[in-house]
């Protein structure tokens, strides 16, 4: 399950799966629908900013920040998105569920949330069934604040 602590734990990789029936509903030549949207959050060293990335094509481009208390997603005046885009509007109405450990609501509506196999802190590759329902490897889960030191 996706966590508050994995989304801020400096480089979360996640995916939002969108169902079949919601994409044909909402899809819209200016305005269309993809099967998922993935999305980077990382946190600037030694700060508390942490900044939103969403996938496009190959690459990922800037969406905004991340309010780490309330899990808003802010619109930035350089991001590459807008207001109105199904990526935006996705990750705001997703995380706020995240924030409040309850994905049972997005569930039922056919949404899946899930980390991409990588751990949210250092980025490597999570191979242990412990460490891939966490989203966290040993080492990092020492060094965050799941654990106390």
């Amino acid at each position: 399950m996706l966590t508050k602590e994995f989304v801020l734990a400096g480089r979360a990789l996640f995916t939002l799966d969108v169902p079949e029936e919601w994409r044909r509903r909402h899809h819209s030549e200016a305005n269309p629908t993809r099967p998922h949207f993935t999305y980077k959050v990382t946190r600037k060293p030694r700060s508390d900013w942490y900044f939103v990335s969403a996938r496009e094509g190959s690459d990922y481009a800037y969406l905004g920040t991340l309010d780490s208390q309330t899990g808003q997603v802010r619109i930035a005046k350089n991001s590459a998105f807008n207001e109105d885009e199904w990526a935006v509007r996705l990750i705001r109405r997703a995380l706020p569920y995240v924030w409040a450990g309850n994905l049972t609501p997005l569930h039922e509506a056919g949404f899946d949330l899930h980390h991409e196999g990588k751990c949210g802190r250092c980025g490597r590759e999570l191979t242990d069934p412990d460490s891939i329902s966490r989203g966290l490897g040993p080492d990092c889960l020492k060094k965050s604040s799941l654990v106390p030191a």
